[in-house]
């Protein structure tokens, strides 16, 4: 009921019902009577309002089910072996060191980004993980590695330009371990970087890469097992490709565009859609709200905003 009419009443209702529906789960929980994935369950699906609505509620509700993973059960439950967490923040300052290192010497430090690791992720992501592990497709790890990569790529544009592209070269190669829409961050900055320093064949291979990764998505959105039944313009994979062919449309050619949106969308309303959001561009709209909704048959339901192309 909650996800069904949050937005049509007062955050402060919103959060007490969320709240309440939360800590009776929990009690169940404590009595045996439903054991623990009825509360995943519902965490999965009511987190992301309480993020939209209260940050600080947010951070709090991460904090008591941390609290409830340490100090239920009564009833011995059968529980998910803790997973090899590491935090994003000790990674921060070997990152900043390597992108100031970047502006003197590119080369020694792209040598040295290969010591750090592909992915980890952030304590954050681990109380979420930790109680709703289903979130883990959607979460995903933070990229230390492609992120101190992008870094010098940025820091190396004007002073080594080759070692610039050298650096984006071995970022698109390590984006194997994050989400779809993280892949996308990262892509979509060196496609807008690459022709800035003199490689626009690079910014091609670098949308010709992001491409796959949203058809991976249009694929999972038409999931004939578990589709997502919301509207196509906000489909996870129709905004992401939006936001790609507008990095396109800016930094190859705005036939570039027009050309992928032929060539790789076969559904006609999403083809038109697309279209429609890069005329829109063309003829100097403003971005506004994109919204992002990934609505399952089965029940799961998650949204986002952004700043973007409107669809």
């Amino acid at each position: 009921m909650i996800v069904q009419v949050w937005k049509e009443v007062s955050p402060s209702l919103v959060l007490e019902a969320t709240d309440t529906v939360l800590d009776g789960a929990h009690h169940d929980n404590s009595l045996g009577t439903s054991g623990d994935s009825n509360y995943r369950s519902l965490l999965d699906r009511l987190f992301p309002i309480v993020e939209a609505l209260d940050q600080d509620e947010a951070e709090h509700l991460l904090r008591k089910t941390a609290m409830f993973n340490d100090s239920s059960t009564s009833v011995p439950a059968k529980r998910t072996p803790r997973p090899a967490f590491a935090t994003d923040t000790i990674y921060d300052a070997r990152i900043i060191e390597l992108k100031k290192l970047a502006e003197k010497d590119a080369q020694q430090a792209i040598a040295q980004a290969a010591t750090l690791p592909l992915s980890v992720y952030s304590a954050r992501a681990q109380s979420i993980l930790l109680s709703a592990p289903s979130a883990r497709t959607t979460i995903g790890p933070l990229l230390p590695r492609a992120e101190a990569l992008l870094g010098i790529a940025q820091n190396a544009a004007k002073s080594a330009p080759r070692f610039s592209k050298d650096a984006l070269e071995e970022m698109s190669r390590d984006l194997g371990d994050a989400t779809p829409n993280r892949q996308l961050e990262y892509l979509i900055a060196g496609i807008r970087l690459a022709p800035k320093i003199g490689y626009p064949d690079l910014a091609t291979r670098l949308f010709d890469q992001s491409m796959k990764v949203t058809e991976q998505m249009r694929v999972d959105d038409t999931n004939t097992d578990d589709p997502n039944i919301g509207p196509k313009n906000w489909w996870p994979s129709t905004t992401a490709t939006s936001r790609l062919i507008a990095a396109a449309a800016d930094s190859i050619s705005p036939q570039a565009g027009l050309d992928s949106i032929v060539q790789h969308v076969n559904d006609t309303d999403i083809r038109l859609v697309l279209q429609v959001s890069l005329a829109n561009k063309e003829l100097g709209a403003e971005d506004g709200r994109s919204f992002t909704l990934m609505r399952r048959k089965s029940g799961r339901e998650n949204w986002s905003s952004s700043v973007g192309p409107r669809l």
